[in-house]
């Protein structure tokens, strides 16, 4: 399954109304043709991993939040560590046209 994974944390209403209603339709026109998906937390994008396959893209956000109040959960950097991890361990192997980028403020 060709794919792509899209890790951002799960605040709500970070962008204008504008802003949040053109990035909800990209996103649900991608996720309806089968090329998307959302992992809201690291869990979620080792689990699609794991569970689906390598994609041939990846977006990190680098900053998911808090997985409970003081607790900061881990972060889209977190997320590239253990693909590496798991190559160098020969789990999975990162193709040569696999590609990332960090969507980030910090």
């Amino acid at each position: 399954m060709r794919y792509a994974i899209f890790v951002i944390d799960q605040v709500e209403g970070s962008a204008s109304g504008d802003e949040g209603a053109a990035i909800n339709a990209f996103n649900d026109r991608l996720r309806a043709e089968g090329h998307w998906v959302i992992a809201r937390s690291y869990d979620d994008a080792v689990w699609y991993v794991k569970n689906i396959g390598l994609p041939y893209f990846i977006s990190f956000d680098h900053d998911l939040g808090e997985d409970s109040p003081g607790v900061i959960a881990p972060s889209g950097m977190d997320c590239a560590k253990l693909l590496v991890e798991l190559d160098l361990d020969g789990v999975i192997e990162l193709p040569h046209n696999f590609t990332f980028a960090v969507h980030s403020s910090n």
